[in-house]
């Protein structure tokens, strides 16, 4: 991957351990709990949709 999806995405994909330029100042990013970035983004975003998955799975809300 490269040009501008390469360049934006950890910006884009990783909050809250990476926050985008035009938040830079207003929010502060998050440790990341075992220094791998992208790994922790993963398992975030998946934890994320099990949630969503448990609490709604008719999707109706």
């Amino acid at each position: 991957m490269g040009g501008k999806f390469g360049k934006d995405c950890p910006g884009l994909c990783a909050y809250p351990f990476v926050v985008p330029d035009y938040a830079r100042g207003a929010v502060k990013p998050l440790k990341s709990p075992n220094g791998e970035v992208g790994v922790d983004t993963m398992i975030s975003v998946i934890a994320h949709e099990m949630a969503e998955m448990a609490t709604d799975p008719l999707v109706n809300a």
